[in-house]
């Protein structure tokens, strides 16, 4: 199959789908910035944090995607009520993502945090640590019911639309 015939194919079957994504909806941060000093309390690099950069990650990457590929695409998870999830809110809406599907909680939104320190990182097999950190807290069974009902009625309009 040539390039053209995949792409059309593609194309033409995204665009007939429609997707709800259930699982671990998580905003994924980057703080980039340079490396001057290694901190005296501990042996960790001290960042001067140039940029920051925020994305759609876990379930909400998948999402994403799809809302990309063309696919109707619904999205359900838990979230927080905090800034990281007004980020994937302002996220989702700008490409397309229904995210009617959020439950918000009493827990933060899951969000993983990385520090990227020096430039040559991106290029250098011999870069620098990232620090990584994953927020996550158990599910109560009353927000497991919940996020079940509401993916059930998310499918069954879906079914009737």
């Amino acid at each position: 199959m040539d390039t053209k015939h995949l792409y059309d194919f593609v194309d033409r079957c995204t665009s007939k789908c429609r997707i709800l994504v259930v699982g671990d909806v998580m905003l994924d941060k980057y703080y980039y910035g340079e490396v001057n000093r290694i901190s005296p309390e501990a042996p960790v690099p001290v960042t001067h944090v140039l940029r920051t950069e925020e994305t759609l990650g876990g379930a909400a990457n998948v999402a994403h995607n799809l809302a990309l590929l063309g696919c109707e695409t619904s999205i359900a998870g838990f979230v927080g009520e905090d800034y990281h999830c007004r980020s994937l809110r302002d996220q989702f809406k700008s490409c397309g993502v229904n995210c009617q599907g959020l439950i918000t909680t009493d827990r933060p939104t899951t969000t993983k945090l990385r520090v990227i320190g020096g430039h040559q990182q991106l290029r250098n097999p011999h870069r620098l640590p990232v620090l990584t950190r994953i927020v996550f807290f158990g599910i109560s069974a009353e927000n497991l019911m919940k996020i079940l009902t509401l993916s059930l009625f998310l499918i069954m309009e879906k079914e009737s639309a």
